[in-house]
C-alpha cells in the first residue's frame, strides 16, 4: 500500500521531503491503529466515525 501511495505522491510532483513525511505519517498511523478499513474510511467521509465509541 505505501509503495502505491509513494508513487502517487511522486506523480503529484511533491518534494522528496514531503513524500517522506507523508509516508512516515502513514506508517505511524498503521502502527497505532492498524490499516484503515473501508468501513472506517466511509464513516470518516460521512462524518459518523467515532473512535471513542462514546455517544456524541
Amino acid at each position: 500500500m505505501t509503495d502505491d501511495f509513494a508513487k502517487y505522491l511522486r506523480k503529484q510532483n511533491l518534494s522528496d521531503s514531503t513524500v517522506k513525511s507523508y509516508l512516515y505519517a502513514v506508517r505511524q498511523f498503521d502502527t497505532q491503529h492498524g490499516a484503515p478499513t473501508k468501513k472506517i474510511c466511509a464513516s470518516t467521509v460521512n462524518g459518523s466515525y467515532n473512535p471513542t465509541g462514546r455517544a456524541q
